[in-house]
């Protein structure tokens, strides 16, 4: 027979609401939402990123004028303070940066544009808040 936890299935319960408020979130995301330099969410850019990550959003990467259609500078949001990482094309030995190489923004003291991308519905069918297909 089972012994149930009055803590674990409240837990649970809790796991589950804080799972349903972010599939609201999610839900209603565009695919990419613009984090302006210099702004409250700028700051917060690594917790948004963290906060559900992979469900929620997929990455954050830097947005400038100067950069290559075949470059990208993507967040790290595991590091702290900002960690940036800057690939070619599609190689994955990514280098650290600091400064982004085409706008100078200071990118690991909070400078420069970012972007969420909006993560893909793989973790919402997989916990059944959508059909899978």
């Amino acid at each position: 027979m089972k012994q149930f936890d009055l803590f674990e299935c409240q837990k649970e319960l809790d796991i589950q609401a804080k799972r349903e408020q972010m599939f609201q979130k999610w839900r209603l995301l565009p695919p990419e939402r613009l984090i302006l330099a210099g702004t409250p969410n700028r700051r917060r850019l690594g917790e948004e990123l963290a906060d559900g990550y992979c469900m929620v959003w997929e990455q954050a990467l830097h947005r400038c004028q100067g950069l290559p259609p075949n470059q990208e500078i993507w967040l790290n949001h595991i590091e702290k303070p900002e960690y940036w990482v800057m690939n070619w094309n599609d190689d994955p030995c990514g280098e650290h940066i600091e400064i982004c190489p085409f706008c100078h923004a200071n990118l690991a003291c909070g400078e420069g544009d970012a972007v969420l991308i909006k993560a893909d519905d793989g973790w919402w069918r997989i916990l059944g808040f959508m059909e899978a297909e």
